[in-house]
């Protein structure tokens, strides 16, 4: 669809890590012929993601809506956000606590390729707001996730509860 839309867009897609799906997915891209926009990474130590992190434009990562099941919080989306990625992820759980909408990234619906497609395409496309958004989510990231501030949030709710 974003080749499609933009048959001028140079997409490389990187898939990190290995799952149950991963099968099902190296097949729908060989039947879609994708092969040289999409590359399988698989799992991989911490320095190797941190560097596809460095080396990217945009984190994404929707869900798929399953019935009882709930997404957790994802904390990719911040490390991402902390290499200065806008992010993009589902409405579904933990995600939207993640990922503030239209600042640190997007969230989309979850099954809605169109919304997904478009998402894309405005952070691809508007190169200062990719920035904006990269260095917003970068900030939050250093300032409300650091050990010093959770270590604090641990103990305002453990007093709070004493």
């Amino acid at each position: 669809m974003l080749k499609g839309k933009d048959p001028s867009l140079k997409i490389k897609y990187y898939l990190i890590g290995e799952g149950q799906e991963t099968r099902n997915l190296k097949e729908l891209v060989s039947n879609l012929h994708l092969q040289d926009s999409v590359v399988f990474v698989g799992a991989c130590d911490y320095d190797t993601r941190n560097r596809y992190y460095k080396l990217s434009d945009v984190f994404i990562m929707p869900s798929i809506a399953q019935k009882n099941s709930i997404e957790g919080f994802g904390i990719v989306f911040l490390e991402a956000n902390f290499y200065k990625l806008p992010t993009i992820g589902s409405f579904s759980g933990g995600v939207v606590e993640a990922i503030i909408d239209k600042k640190t990234g997007f969230l989309v619906k979850p099954d809605d390729l169109n919304d997904l497609v478009e998402k894309i395409l405005l952070i691809v496309k508007n190169k200062e707001y990719k920035l904006e958004m990269g260095e917003f989510g970068h900030k939050r990231v250093v300032n409300e996730f650091n050990w010093a501030q959770i270590i604090n949030e641990y103990i305002k709710t453990f007093m709070s509860v004493l």
